[in-house]
């Protein structure tokens, strides 16, 4: 099967088109890898912040790895520790062999403020998820403190927060990945904008989300994607 654009990581087909041409199909793992290295390239690389846009296929892997040993190896690999923001698009595929689940949301870890933030376009439908994805990572994210249990016992603690934000929603059944997306570029842009205040505010303000992100602007960037996709093909370059 011949590939129509190599892009980073990423390597797409003819039938990585359809969920962009076809509105009422839901977007899969590749679609998204692809807009998170983009974004990456194109936004994050030239800002200079510490911010990392995992993909799907690094997140399939942490979803099936128990050892926090393998955890912290695939953080090391992927130089995770040094970054101060991280952006993990959640999904509900419970089958290593699916190509994708049936709806996505979006969790950012931020550094400074030591809390996971968790957006979600179909109120909580991924909340369970994302919440076992944050106790899951916090021993590699955030350093161990240690306190007493109820038996006098040490334990080691790693604590961090967890704020569910009130997103906007999706008027349909099948926008949920490109809600994610427009959440991932909303965020990067704002925290590459040397102008843009960071603080807990920015990603809790529930008003500055709803003014920025519509299902007109979501169902506009599912055509951009498709867009940018045919401009860098005709470009003719191997992107690495």
């Amino acid at each position: 099967m011949s590939h129509l654009l190599i892009y980073k990581s990423v390597t797409l087909y003819k039938e990585d088109l359809l969920p962009l041409q076809v509105p009422q199909m839901w977007l899969t793992d590749n679609q998204i890898s692809f807009y998170y290295e983009y974004l990456t390239e194109t936004v994050v690389n030239k800002s200079g912040k510490k911010i990392f846009l995992m993909t799907p296929p690094i997140l399939m892997l942490l979803s099936y790895t128990n050892s926090p040993q393998e955890i912290k190896e695939i953080f090391q690999a992927n130089d995770l520790s040094k970054q101060e923001y991280i952006f993990l698009p959640i999904n509900n595929k419970t089958d290593f062999d699916q190509f994708s689940g049936s709806h996505w949301s979006l969790l950012i870890f931020v550094k400074s403020l030591n809390t996971f933030f968790y957006y979600d376009s179909l109120y909580q439908s991924n909340f369970q998820i994302a919440t076992q994805f944050a106790e899951r990572l916090a021993p590699v994210l955030v350093p161990e403190t240690i306190q007493k249990d109820k038996f006098g016992q040490e334990e080691k603690v790693f604590n961090t927060n967890f704020v569910e934000v009130l997103s906007p929603q999706q008027e349909n059944g099948f926008d949920c990945g490109v809600f994610s997306l427009a959440f991932t570029k909303f965020f990067v842009e704002n925290v590459c904008d040397t102008k843009t205040e960071i603080n807990e505010h920015l990603f809790n303000k529930k008003e500055k989300l709803a003014n920025n992100i519509t299902q007109e602007s979501v169902t506009q960037l599912r055509k951009d994607l498709l867009m940018i996709i045919n401009k860098l093909r005709k470009e003719k370059i191997v992107w690495i």
